[in-house]
């Protein structure tokens, strides 16, 4: 049933698929060849011999032959990955979102954080599907961040000198964005570990000395450059989150029955205001959703690359409900003493609740310097 043209192409599929330089960089149980009219190789993702680039370079090669390893090697299951997924989200942004909802009111803020996640899930799904079609155009098993946007503008006759150009634009951003990221996780661990040790040892150490203390660690475990050797820490570290969480919510049940809640539906006062308070609440609500920078790096080292957009939408659909009932539950509770995180509004009330809230800090911690790591 297959014509001569088809036959052809088949074999030339076959071809390429055995005889290759490095046979054992291809993870063969993910490998299948497809008997269609186009004749397809897969291997997690869909490949067309049909589309492959006529003008091969060594620049390309060095793309195909890089992205192959990067695929074979060290691969994630669905489940590390949605950890990954969960852990690269749910970070300091997430404990300023009650403060976030405090600028837009406790009805706008919620429904503002449901957009922003459908907006955000809408996109993290087109950068998937751009790779994907890119990679089966051109006969790549991956392409990162900056290769997709310099493969997109060479998919629309743009010049090499443009995609270079592009290419480094987005590495650019990407730098600039991931270093505003982690410079709050250093702020955030450095200022916790400073609450802790001065109301547990009477150390008054500035916050500046602690972010140099903790600098050290963090470049040894940088060091860890295989997302799977980092599933035990992100597992931990979100099970640190939820532990942390639920002492949360203990005490803004606690605040709640004993104070009362003093939150406004939507935010008011003058014009000017309004604007501003909005302007910080979607700063902060974007800000909490800094995933995105880990999706294709994460689908890269799956297992299934072809399950990655389920991946997403549990962990983004998860990470959405969260952010929305957190921010609404730490902003009814707090009102408008709500801090710009919200373990700063964990007041011990006796020896016990303090300890117990010195220890969330503690928790809370661990699960950003986990976030650094992924």
């Amino acid at each position: 049933w297959l014509d001569v043209d088809s036959d052809l192409w088949y074999y030339m599929a076959l071809e390429k698929l055995f005889v290759s330089e490095d046979k054992n960089s291809i993870n063969s149980n993910y490998r299948t060849v497809n008997m269609s009219s186009d004749s397809t190789i897969q291997a997690g993702k869909t490949y067309s011999s049909i589309d492959t680039p006529q003008d091969s370079n060594p620049e390309w090669e060095y793309v195909t032959n890089k992205n192959a390893q990067k695929r074979s090697d060290h691969t994630t299951s669905d489940f590390d990955t949605l950890v990954h997924l969960l852990k690269g989200n749910i970070g300091t942004g997430l404990l300023a979102l009650p403060y976030a909802s405090k600028e837009a009111g406790y009805i706008l803020g919620p429904l503002g954080l449901l957009f922003l996640g459908l907006v955000a899930t809408h996109c993290i799904v087109l950068l998937l599907e751009s790779a994907n079609t890119l990679c089966k155009r051109n006969d790549i098993q991956t392409l990162d961040y900056a290769e997709t946007m310099q493969f997109a503008m060479r998919d629309r006759g743009a010049h090499k000198i443009v995609g270079k150009i592009s290419k480094v634009t987005v590495n650019t951003f990407l730098i600039i964005t991931q270093f505003g990221f982690c410079s709050v996780y250093f702020v955030f661990i450095g200022k916790n570990l400073q609450q802790v040790m001065s109301q547990t040892y009477c150390i008054e150490w500035s916050i500046k000395a602690w972010i140099a203390i903790i600098i050290l660690p963090i470049i040894l475990f940088s060091w860890i450059r295989n997302l799977d050797n980092l599933a035990p820490l992100s597992t931990l570290a979100n099970m640190c989150l939820i532990v942390g969480l639920a002492v949360i919510l203990y005490d803004e049940i606690y605040q709640l029955v004993t104070n009362g809640s003093s939150a406004v539906p939507v935010a008011s006062g003058k014009v000017k205001n309004i604007v501003l308070s909005l302007a910080l609440f979607f700063g902060n609500a974007i800000f909490a959703f800094e995933g995105i920078g880990v999706v294709l790096p994460l689908e890269n080292k799956m297992k299934i690359p072809a399950h990655a957009k389920r991946v997403v939408y549990t962990g983004m659909l998860t990470v959405t409900i969260l952010y929305s009932s957190f921010g609404l539950i730490g902003y009814l509770a707090y009102g408008d003493d709500i801090q710009a995180s919200i373990t700063l509004n964990l007041c011990g009330r006796d020896a016990g609740t303090a300890i117990l809230f010195l220890l969330t800090k503690l928790l809370f911690a661990y699960s950003v310097f986990s976030s650094f790591l992924v």
